[in-house]
This record gives C-alpha cells, structure tokens and sequence, in this order.
C-alpha cells in the first residue's frame, strides 16, 4: 500500500491511498486519480441519462448489448452537448419536450375505446364513421341527442 499527499489546491491538500505498486510517485498517482474521475461521470450519467440500469434480462449477451448501446448513446449526448453547449441532462429533457409537444399537437396513436361502448358509438346514426368521442355540441348542431350524449 502507497499514500501519496496530493495538493488539491493552494489551501487545500487531499491523500490518495493506492495497492498500484507500479504507482510510485505523486505525479503518477494525480494522473491515474485523474483518469478514474472521467469514468465516474460516464457512470453517472449512463444510468441517469441513459436507462442504463433499467435492463431487467436475465442472459449476459442481452445484457452486454444493452450497456453497449447505452454507453454508445452517451457518447453520442455528450457530442451534442459539446457541439451545442448544454448538458446531457437538458438535451434529455429537451427531446422529451419536443416530442411531447408533437405528440399532443399531432398524436401518432389513436384511443381506441372500450368496445362495448365502440359498438354502441356504431350504432348510433349520429356517430356511426366516426372516430372522435361523441359530446353534446355535435349532437345539438343536428338537433338531436343519441342516447350515449345525453
């Protein structure tokens, strides 16, 4: 085991415990340190970001391809957050504004109802080729109500 004194700062100084033999100096040891700390926010943010830790399969193949490709959309976040000066954390939020923001504009799924009361919907002469959920201002515009309106 090696303790190296490591100066963090002017005022400040930090201790580094290693069992690197090969490490026998505190330059080498400020180096490895500094190496170490890029990996941590790899980590952070791949589960943060990423859904890196939501994989729940059970093989070690499907399990490697999902980290890989969780850390392949990491590197591809912090490229993009390079490029346009903003954090990984809102280019996240920022994909998921915009695309709620299409979907509630143009939705790409429809509701489909229940089917007893699509049936119905159907059936009635007011609603029949319709797709929309019936409400009490169409139904008065002809000036009837169908029985699922009223």
């Amino acid at each position: 085991m090696h303790l190296f004194r490591v100066e963090v700062s002017t005022h400040r100084t930090g201790w580094v415990v290693t069992n690197d033999a090969t490490q026998n100096s505190t330059e080498a040891t400020q180096q490895a340190c500094g190496f170490r700390w890029r990996i941590e926010p790899l980590h952070r943010e791949g589960k943060q970001v990423t859904g890196l830790e939501r994989c729940q399969c059970r093989k070690a193949r499907i399990q490697r391809n999902h980290i890989g490709c969780a850390f392949l959309v990491w590197v591809r976040l912090k490229h993009l957050a390079a490029q346009t000066g903003r954090t990984v954390y809102q280019l996240k939020q920022g994909l998921l504004d915009d695309y709620l923001i299409q979907q509630l504009k143009n939705p790409s799924l429809k509701i489909v109802l229940a089917n007893r009361f699509a049936k119905q919907l159907l059936n009635c002469p007011m609603h029949r080729n319709r797709y929309t959920i019936p409400c009490i201002d169409t139904c008065n515009s002809k000036g009837q109500f169908c029985n699922l309106c009223v």
